[in-house]
C-alpha cells in the first residue's frame, strides 16, 4: 500500500471533520461551507459523511430530485458516501 493511501485511511479512521488548511475547494463538489447561507443562490450546504455515517465535512451543492433539476450537463446522482441533500441526491457530472 502506497504511503497516500495508507494517510488517507488514517485520516478516514479518524473522522477528519475539515478540509486541511489552506483548502478551499474539493475535486469533485464545491467549495466548503458550515450553513446554507454561505453558499450562492440555489445550492444547498450538503453534509458528507463516511463510512461510519460521521460528518467529514459540507460542500455547497445543487440539490435535485430528478435529471430535470441539475443544469445542463449534469445528472442527478445520490451518493452513498458523500453529500446528501434535503431532496435525495445532488447534481453531478454524469
Amino acid at each position: 500500500m502506497t504511503k497516500r493511501i495508507m494517510a488517507a485511511l488514517v485520516l478516514l479512521c479518524l473522522g477528519l471533520r475539515q478540509a486541511p488548511a489552506g483548502a478551499a475547494r474539493l475535486t469533485h463538489y464545491g467549495p466548503l461551507c458550515k450553513v446554507t447561507a454561505d453558499c450562492s443562490a440555489g445550492l444547498e450546504c450538503m453534509p458528507h459523511r463516511d463510512f461510519a455515517h460521521r460528518e467529514v465535512r459540507r460542500t455547497c451543492e445543487r440539490p435535485c430530485g430528478t435529471d430535470a433539476d441539475c443544469t445542463k450537463g449534469l445528472a442527478c446522482k445520490i451518493v452513498d458516501h458523500g453529500p446528501r441533500s434535503t431532496v435525495g441526491g445532488v447534481c453531478m457530472k454524469p
